[in-house]
């Protein structure tokens, strides 16, 4: 039997309208249906369960509305925003920075290598954006990047401070006016990552990404000595000018704290709040002002909790929000002043947002498919950090070294009551005095007396004089 072909005729005109009508009908629902894409302000978000990673948002603003797997990103990865974009550092295993541009739908714009195997540790941006700076653990260096193109631009050498594992295990990096801070953890690899004695922070100076010598009275280039070891967590940058250190230590044990450096004078402040007064190990940090301060902690089980403490004088610690777990993972604030929480409780996982004068809870936990891992709050496309105001003022010493006294002068401080601080090369304070009406530009005296008025012995100090929330240092060099 012959095969019948198909007879098309043209369909009239009235019933192609209604076609049409009908499949634009059917794309709106469609569009309408699809999940809002998050614009700033937001709260960049890597979220991961150890096997895929995903890269979400979160709306600054209430009623906080999550926004899920916008761009698909390694299982262990960091994020910092920057102009407009945010960065992903896919670290382990991955080893490349993934940029995402939020205006054009989150999609990827580019991605370059860190190095195979290197293991970046995280990406610090200069404030125009013309170099990134990754520390890489597996590489024992800082690589400096065109983030552009990820052209290398150099590489700044960390190796000199390996210990007997050949490593001196690279970690978080913060950038203070012109100097990149870079912790180095030194922990032995060969027997379960303990730290094996000093831990520091490395100096380079970002106009010249040279090493910085923070003390020239030992031969070579020293870095930073740390009274706490082990800075295996963020570094933060306060109001105050000073670096936060998330020390751990032992993990699992109370020895470590969160500790302040100043970057001007290249010298350790001590602890400004230990592991025992937190109850465990410090693992980030957020400062909400002189006297407010979140840690999320971990104690010798490894349960996780959110504590308030007063980073002033490193007490009134207390428990906001006890997890079951190693759950908590990351604490942010932004400028509005609301607290953002990374929480990884199974069946429940999310970002809590708390109002960070009080603690008392807002939202959450707010869900963005896989657990959420770090936070990251944009500072906006056009925005661009100052440098902190305590690098803005300058303190020097006349004669500087000295015997048996020198003349300290200032300027660039606020006017007002201003004190003057004495600390010795572990960063102990070892004399104080308040210097009255002297804010703005002033100076004093040291004789090298203690705060008993007894004489110090020859050594290397620090002086460093506040006033109205600002502050300037300068090393000092008494000999005998």
């Amino acid at each position: 039997m012959p095969r019948t072909l198909p007879l098309h005729l043209p369909r009239p005109a009235a019933s192609r309208r209604s076609r049409r009508r009908a499949a634009v009908a059917a794309l709106l629902a469609v569009l309408l249906a699809a999940p809002a894409i998050a614009q700033e302000p937001y709260i960049a978000v890597a979220c991961s369960d150890y096997v895929t990673g995903a890269l979400g948002a979160l709306d600054s603003a209430a009623p906080w509305t999550g926004h899920a797997d916008l761009a698909s990103i390694h299982a262990d990865a960091v994020l910092t925003c920057h102009g407009g974009l945010v960065y992903v550092v896919n670290r382990l295993g991955a080893d490349n920075v993934q940029v995402v541009d939020p205006s054009q739908d989150w999609e990827t714009v580019r991605q370059f290598s860190a190095g195979t195997s290197s293991n970046p540790q995280c990406l610090v941006l200069s404030p125009d954006g013309a170099k990134a700076y990754l520390p890489r653990q597996e590489r024992d260096d800082v690589l400096v990047v065109d983030p552009g193109t990820g052209g290398e631009l150099g590489v700044v050498d960390l190796s000199a401070w390996a210990d007997a594992d050949g490593s001196c295990e690279v970690g978080q990096a913060v950038l203070a006016g012109e100097r990149l801070l870079v912790a180095i953890q030194r922990l032995d690899r060969d027997y379960y990552w303990l730290p094996v004695g000093d831990s520091y922070l490395a100096v380079i100076d970002t106009a010249t990404d040279q090493l910085v010598d923070a003390n020239p009275a030992q031969p070579g280039v020293q870095a930073v000595p740390l009274q706490c070891a082990n800075p295996a967590w963020e570094l933060t940058l306060g109001d105050d000018g000073l670096v936060y250190a998330c020390c751990a230590g032992i993990y699992g044990l109370a020895d470590g704290g969160l500790e302040r450096v100043d970057p001007l004078a290249m010298a350790s402040l001590g602890p400004v709040v230990t592991e025992a007064a937190l109850g465990g190990d410090v693992n980030a940090v957020a400062l909400v002002d002189a006297h407010t301060a979140y840690a999320v902690v971990s104690d010798a089980g490894f349960n996780t909790a959110l504590v308030r403490f007063d980073p002033s004088t490193g007490g009134g610690a207390s428990t906001v929000l006890a997890g079951s777990g190693y759950v908590y993972t990351d604490v942010e604030v932004d400028a509005s002043g609301d607290l953002y929480l990374a929480d990884q409780t199974l069946g429940a996982s999310g970002v809590r947002v708390l109002d960070a004068a009080t603690g008392a809870p807002l939202a959450g936990p707010v869900s963005l498919g896989l657990p959420p891992c770090d936070l990251d709050v944009p500072a906006g496309p056009t925005a661009a950090p100052a440098p902190p105001a305590a690098l803005a003022a300058r303190l020097s010493a006349s004669p500087n070294p000295f015997n048996p006294r020198t003349i300290l002068a200032w300027e660039g401080l606020p006017a007002g009551p201003a004190r003057l601080d004495i600390f010795d090369a572990r960063g102990r304070r070892v004399a104080r005095r308040d210097l009255g009406a002297q804010g703005g530009a002033g100076g004093a005296s040291w004789s090298g007396r203690g705060a008993n008025g007894q004489s110090l012995p020859a050594g290397v100090y620090q002086a460093r004089v506040a006033a109205g929330g600002r502050a300037a240092a300068c090393r000092l060099v008494l000999l005998k």
